[in-house]
């Protein structure tokens, strides 16, 4: 995003290896001035709006083991989409979009087309990919969601 036009970014992971490797390829890219990194559990240590906001969604509900990178990744504790989407509502500008990818092997718990309606946003699929290599074969979307009532 910060090659490509956006004049401020707010990089969050709770992970601290994701935070150094960001803050990594930030230096690399030369983008400091454009970059913030903050360790955060969603919007925890976050306090400002934005227009945009990006969320890489883990596709599937379940419970992670502690410490494991990985499957923290992939698999969410249920109510953490919930919590994201509450929080966002705090942190999104009036007429800001949210980025969110799905997985069509993630369920009911994990579609931004069921949980995002239920809280107040209007959600609108803007690209699917059926991927038939690889582990995770199935559909991927890409989904916008803004608030309702604008």
């Amino acid at each position: 995003m910060a090659k490509y036009g956006a004049k401020k970014i707010i990089a969050t992971d709770i992970s601290e290896k994701a935070v150094n490797n960001t803050k990594l390829n930030i230096s690399k890219f030369g983008l400091e001035k454009l970059c913030t990194v903050v360790q955060s559990d969603l919007f925890e240590n976050v306090n400002e709006t934005a227009d945009f906001i990006l969320w890489m969604i883990p596709f599937f509900p379940g419970f992670p083991k502690k410490m494991d990178t990985i499957a923290a990744s992939m698999i969410m504790e249920p109510e953490l989409f919930e919590k994201f989407l509450t929080d966002a509502k705090n942190r999104l500008n009036p007429k800001g979009v949210i980025l969110l990818p799905s997985f069509s092997l993630g369920g009911e718990l994990t579609d931004p087309l069921i949980i995002g309606n239920k809280f107040g946003y209007s959600v609108n699929t803007t690209w699917e990919h059926n991927s038939v290599n690889g582990i995770q074969q199935g559909l991927r979307y890409m989904h916008e969601l803004r608030l309702k009532n604008l």
